[in-house]
């Protein structure tokens, strides 16, 4: 499941706390998680201890792009 880093960071950062975690499948280079916090918030997160700099945020400016 998730880095403990990561666990940690999306509960500081949201003031709430995660009531649960479920991996989701799919990707071939990510680790993915869909994230329901006490508040009510069920999001989606991925990581990559391997990833390269900036990976993700490249892919984000990318999805905002097609998004517009």
């Amino acid at each position: 499941m998730l880095p403990d880093h990561i666990y940690q960071k999306i509960q500081d950062e949201f003031e709430s706390e995660i009531v649960s975690q479920q991996s989701v499948y799919g990707g071939d280079i990510n680790d993915a998680a869909k994230i329901n916090l006490n508040e009510g918030s069920t999001f989606f997160v991925k990581w990559n201890s391997s990833a390269p700099d900036k990976m993700f945020e490249t892919e984000a400016k990318g999805l905002n792009l097609l998004r517009s």
